[in-house]
């Protein structure tokens, strides 16, 4: 059964961040140490994706993962797909750790 992003960081026990947006996420990323994980969203608030996201990250960034509940034929979704793993929303919890599990620590 699908579960909210709220209980989804809550199970996998990873602080969410609600609302970054692409150069926000950026200068996180430059800034906070120890992030070893992007999971974004390819649908944000403003004009910027989450392809344009995955786009400017420097070629050292952590590994990524997108998520997104357009459907797989949608441009955008299909253009993600070719850049990092796509994780269709909603989804469970056994899903999210899936995708989680091969980059923990």
């Amino acid at each position: 059964e699908p579960y909210s992003m709220e209980e989804q960081f809550e199970w996998m026990e990873l602080p969410e961040q609600d609302d970054i947006q692409g150069d926000e996420a950026l200068t996180l990323l430059g800034e906070v140490p120890g992030i070893t994980l992007i999971l974004s969203d390819i649908s944000l608030e403003g004009d910027a994706t989450g392809l344009d996201l995955l786009q400017r990250l420097p070629p050292n960034a952590p590994p990524r993962i997108m998520m997104t509940s357009l459907p797989p034929e949608h441009p955008l979704h299909r253009q993600t797909l070719q850049k990092a793993p796509v994780l269709r929303k909603p989804f469970s919890a056994r899903e999210l750790g899936a995708y989680l599990s091969p980059h923990e620590a």
